[in-house]
């Protein structure tokens, strides 16, 4: 059974805590709303879990878009604000749903304050339809949305928004919630700086899209210095970063271990000169740094360039001593006389993760291996003579990036190298690329 948080009010805490799921009705139909309505009156005060999110294969399944009520539950047949949710807000804890037709929208912005005080997560998509994506919110409706203000126990939100919504009318309580994710809808800057800035006291864990503009107008927003104190977990979608840097010398990290970065840039490509003040201020607590292309890439975006990591660049694995996973966008290559760092534990002695792409992937692969045997060395030695005692950790997995032509040879390489002990226990994935070798 599960334990009511210790933040709950007294009246909670004497509820049952038993938590109950009312899964979406399928086919779409008004019988959800008697079907809906006859599991609340059952559920005599528990604590909720309500998921009134479709089958999204079954509003699909004709290969058109459904229309914005097709995609609520019980197919636009009825009002799930008044009919579901407002019945039974006091005894929601955690409430997934789709918020669509400007009815619906409406009646949830009217929801008065404090109506969800048990709340603990909730994950909503905001969305119009497909083709009309500009939001119904009115700069009184905006004033009104008081839904999320101020509730106690909220911990845990993720919205999906498709009509333009500015996340900072969400009026959240900013300062309770520990993980959020915001990461569906492009926002300006200086709107996630505030957003960090807010939830600086409590948040781990954060997914947010982020679209950078040129830069010109001094008087323009006003991007703030936000420190997240407690922040573990950020991914980040970046759009165009390469149009305004003051966010990357503004933010501090100092206790991030697992940062994502996917860039879309078509005009300079992967840079990551941009980032590196701010990911030095975050070296020393790094674990996991992913760096990755967008997927699928835009249409209209041809190949990035392909290059070898910057002298910049490779300072930056030089100060982060406790990573322990490291992904790099394809075409952005480490150069062999880094990677043998690496073999040797000089660079990265903690790395088990390896994802990279290379145009010499036999000298990658070699390098692995080289590493491996040195702490298999370094553990029957228990380094009494090793000139690597520092190297503790295998790398157990690779993913590797090579061009077309590389990979039989490449494939009948891990076999002799499985046999050395170089590779085993190793779990490796030898993807072709389209890399060219006259390119460096």
């Amino acid at each position: 059974m599960a334990s009511p948080h210790p933040r709950h009010t007294n009246d909670m805490a004497r509820r049952s805590v038993v938590t109950r799921s009312l899964p979406a009705p399928s086919p779409f139909t008004r019988a959800g709303n008697t079907l809906a309505q006859a599991r609340l009156r059952r559920s005599q005060g528990a604590l909720l879990s309500l998921n009134l999110c479709p089958d999204l294969g079954l509003a699909f399944r004709d290969g058109e878009p459904p229309s914005a009520a097709q995609l609520m539950y019980g197919g636009g047949t009825f009002n799930i604000v008044p009919s579901i949710i407002l019945p039974s807000a006091s005894c929601i804890r955690s409430l997934t749903c789709i918020i669509c037709t400007a009815e619906v929208i409406k009646s949830f912005l009217q929801i008065p304050l404090g109506s969800l005080n048990a709340l603990e997560s909730v994950e909503i998509t905001f969305l119009n339809d497909f083709i009309h994506v500009l939001t119904p919110f009115t700069g009184e409706e905006k004033s009104n949305f008081t839904v999320f203000r101020s509730l106690p126990n909220l911990r845990s939100a993720a919205f999906h928004i498709f009509n333009n919504i500015d996340p900072l009318d969400l009026q959240l309580p900013w300062n309770n919630l520990t993980k959020l994710d915001l990461g569906s809808a492009a926002m300006p800057p200086y709107v996630f700086m505030t957003i960090i800035h807010r939830s600086a006291p409590s948040l781990t864990d954060g997914f947010f899209r982020i679209k950078f503009t040129h830069y010109f107008n001094v008087n323009g927003p006003f991007i703030r210095h936000a420190e997240a104190r407690h922040l573990q977990t950020l991914r980040l979608r970046l759009i165009e970063p390469s149009n305004d840097h003051r966010m990357f010398s503004r933010l501090e990290l100092p206790s991030i271990r697992e940062l994502w970065m996917e860039v879309y840039d078509p005009n300079r490509g992967w840079e990551m000169s941009v980032f590196m003040s701010m990911l030095k201020k975050s070296a020393a607590t790094l674990q996991v740094l992913m760096l990755s292309d967008p997927k699928p890439a835009p249409d209209a975006l041809g190949p990035a360039p392909q290059r070898d990591m910057s002298h910049t660049e490779l300072e930056l694995l030089n100060k982060v001593p406790n990573l322990r996973a490291l992904h790099l966008p394809s075409r952005l290559f480490i150069p062999e006389p880094t990677m043998e760092m690496i073999a040797c534990g000089q660079l990265l002695p903690l790395l088990e993760t390896l994802k990279v792409s290379s145009l010499n992937g036999s000298h990658s692969l070699s390098a692995v291996a080289k590493r491996n045997l040195l702490v298999k060395y370094n553990l029957l030695e228990r380094g009494a003579s090793s000139p690597t005692p520092h190297l503790r950790f295998p790398i157990s997995y690779v993913l590797l990036m090579v061009p077309h032509e590389d990979k039989q040879v490449l494939e009948d390489q891990v076999a002799a190298l499985q046999e050395s002990g170089g590779l085993t226990g190793v779990e490796l994935n030898i993807v072709c690329e389209d890399l060219e070798r006259f390119a460096l």
